[in-house]
């Protein structure tokens, strides 16, 4: 599992040194190549370390016993030499480097310096001797690399060193810390150097006490300070930096033996990723030997535990290290059904689960989440938060709650008790708090009431069977309110409903009609929401509505009046036939671009309204379970939306979720004759 270096050469292969063998692979497939004492062409000895690729596509490796190995991929075969050391028996190879006139320079752990002419296979050697001033500053090398002007820049465990090969005197400049010079390495120890894309002249290098960036021109250094509040084991160190463009920000990523960083150029903001136990898109383990950014975009790291890999196009939720913002550890609900979702006005995050509700809670200057322990016991079934330090809580058998979250004090309220003796009373399936201080409950088989929270007057409604205007159905899964300040109700088998106060209060209703293209498509309503994009017109108000049997758009024509008739609604639908992954509409949430995310009894799906397109998000894109709730979604920012499913929650950036554009190469990798691979000579 011990992956201590990796590459992409010029053809897409991922190459990958480990200490059983060397591996190359395709996209979909690891080829293993090691030693075959049978094979004078194969690689001389497993336990590879170091590699590299030439401009002519030839692999270069560096085993750990001191062979450096030369692999053709045309001809399939190996070429190696042995790197013969005074100063030590194996002589690891730990870096090679070909510079622009094709010289091969090899970095070992304790013997120096190498130049290799593969002619003759005879080497030049320079080490560090106490007596001579100009010679290298230590044995032990890091990291080579080579600069616009031909001199190589050489980062060993006790300085750098500059070296022009050109020059006819042997003779390395130095560089090393020093406490009393600001603009000096930030340490002695150097893990790895890193040349700048972004920008000329410019070296990074990491060392054992944080990053220091040089100018190979005017040779001034400046140093930055890697924060370690944890006071984690090397902690302060970094190796090699990758950098990348992050919505127009500059970002670096980082290895060292503490997990992985990324550093905010723009910002000036360090974030670590750290292995987690419990969590699967985490690092494999905290000591990252190396990194790098392939074509595609997508991140490879190799660590002492495997090999991790991250893109924000593949691994699109519940990805730490795209939020480095995220405050709350939502990985704490794993494995949990999560029913309900609200934030309070103070802006704490409430969450219901089938195992008690859990709040973030301020430690020390951190968000946590917490649990409740008042209702630990709990299955919360929904939520709704006030503007007065209160929050209701509705039940699965227990009742409704009220929570005064300054005060701590809980209060359970029986709002039907004398009217109702059946005990789905208990049973509390929505909660919703209007802008009149009024608080809707609907229950599971008893209907719905209204509790006015100024004067305590409680109304209850039931369905009617020879009353056309009551309540449709006694189920009562949704209840919302719309920027005209009318109320709708989703019931579960009797569609949805529009409450009108006038005449003692009276229901319209919404229904499916077999047959018919422009009634709703189901009874069963699931979830509520009204679009704020301004796509549709001013003159029209949009509601989306999630059913049993598809995603229904109710287009209704403006008007200030709460009394709409039929025909100020048109109803269109959306079913699996146009793309859905599934039909049953659990949950919705608009981004900020007016587009839907949608949780389904089969995942997340992304309806683009501008493309009119459905996208389909599932378990191979870190989606957390494929089963959704009812309601349990909610964008706590732009660039942060959660929806909840019955084995914990998802969090992603709805900024962030893309599909790739990039197009690989088509390469052959194999020929074969009547099954058997042939070789070329």
């Amino acid at each position: 599992n011990y992956v201590s270096n990796l590459i992409q050469d010029r053809l897409g292969f991922l190459w990958f040194a480990t200490d059983d063998g060397l591996n190359r692979f395709d996209g979909y497939d690891f080829k293993v190549f090691r030693n075959n004492p049978s094979d004078k062409s194969s690689i001389s000895d497993n336990s590879t370390f170091a590699i590299t690729e030439d401009d002519s596509g030839r692999i270069w490796i560096g085993t750990k016993i001191g062979y450096l190995n030369c692999y053709d991929p045309v001809l399939d075969k190996f070429t190696y030499w042995k790197i013969e050391s005074e100063i030590t028996k194996d002589n690891s190879i730990t870096n090679i480097h070909i510079d622009k006139k094709f010289n091969v320079w090899i970095g070992t752990y304790r013997s120096g310096l190498y130049k290799l002419d593969t002619k003759t296979g005879k080497t030049l050697n320079w080490t560090h001797k106490n007596d001579d001033p100009k010679s290298l500053s230590n044995n032990y090398i890091s990291s080579i690399v080579e600069d616009d002007f031909g001199n190589l820049w050489i980062g060993t465990f006790n300085g750098l060193n500059q070296f022009n090969p050109n020059n006819s005197n042997t003779h390395f400049v130095k560089y090393f810390f020093d406490k009393n010079n600001p603009n000096s390495l930030s340490d002695n120890i150097i893990w790895g150097i890193a040349e700048s894309k972004s920008e000329k002249n410019k070296l990074w290098l990491g060392t054992a006490n944080g990053l220091t960036i040089l100018n190979t021109e005017t040779k001034n250094f400046s140093r930055i300070n890697i924060p370690n509040p944890d006071n984690l084991q090397f902690g302060n160190g970094t190796g090699t930096v990758v950098e990348e463009i992050v919505d127009g920000e500059s970002v670096i990523w980082i290895n060292s033996y503490a997990g992985m960083l990324r550093y905010n150029v723009t910002r000036n903001r360090f974030d670590r990723f750290l292995s987690e136990k419990d969590n699967p898109n985490s690092l494999t383990s905290n000591q990252v030997n190396n990194i790098i950014k392939d074509r595609s975009g997508v991140l490879w790291i190799a660590t002492d535990n495997g090999l991790s890999y991250f893109s924000q196009k593949s691994i699109k939720f519940n990805n730490s290290l795209l939020f480095p913002d995220r405050s709350v550890d939502l990985n704490k609900l794993d494995k949990l059904n999560v029913k309900a979702i609200a934030k309070s006005s103070d802006g704490t995050l409430w969450i219901g689960t089938d195992n008690g509700l859990y709040f973030s809670n301020n430690v020390n200057g951190k968000l946590f989440l917490q649990k409740y322990s008042a209702l630990s016991s709990e299955n919360i079934w929904s939520l709704t938060a006030g503007n007065l330090n209160d929050l209701w809580i509705g039940t699965y058998g227990s009742g409704l709650f009220h929570l005064n979250y300054k005060t701590n004090q809980l209060t359970r309220h029986d709002i039907l008790l004398g009217v109702i003796k059946s005990t789905s009373r208990n049973f509390v399936k929505s909660v919703f708090k209007d802008d009149k201080n009024n608080l809707w409950i609907g229950y599971w088989g008893v209907g719905l009431s209204r509790l006015n929270l100024s004067t305590g007057k409680v109304q209850n409604w039931l369905h009617q069977k020879d009353n056309m205007n009551s309540l449709s159905h006694d189920d009562v899964w949704t209840i919302f309110q719309d920027s005209k300040k009318r109320i709708w109700i989703g019931t579960n088998g009797g569609g949805l409903n529009l409450y009108d106060e006038s005449n003692g209060g009276k229901f319209s209703h919404y229904s499916f009609k077999e047959g018919s293209k422009s009634s709703l498509s189901s009874n069963s309503v699931y979830s509520i929401v009204e679009s704020k994009s301004k796509n549709f017109g001013n003159n029209n108000t949009i509601l989306w509505i999630g059913t049993s049997n598809g995603l229904n758009k109710l287009i209704i024509n403006n008007s200030d009046s709460k009394n709409i008739s039929q025909s100020d609604v048109k109803v269109t639908y959306y079913t699996t036939k146009d793309g859905l992954t599934d039909n049953s509409i659990k949950s919705i949430v608009e981004d900020k671009n007016g587009n839907l995310w949608l949780g389904t009894s089969s995942g997340i799906t992304l309806f683009d309204l501008s493309k009119n397109t459905f996208t389909n998000f599932s378990t191979s894109d870190g989606v957390i379970g494929t089963d959704f709730n009812f309601t349990s979604s909610f964008k706590l920012n732009d660039n942060l939306i959660i929806i909840g499913s019955t084995v914990g929650l998802n969090y992603f950036n709805p900024n962030r979720i893309s599909q790739s554009s990039y197009k690989p190469a088509v390469v052959l990798t194999d020929f074969l004759i009547f099954n058997n691979s042939v070789k070329a000579e």
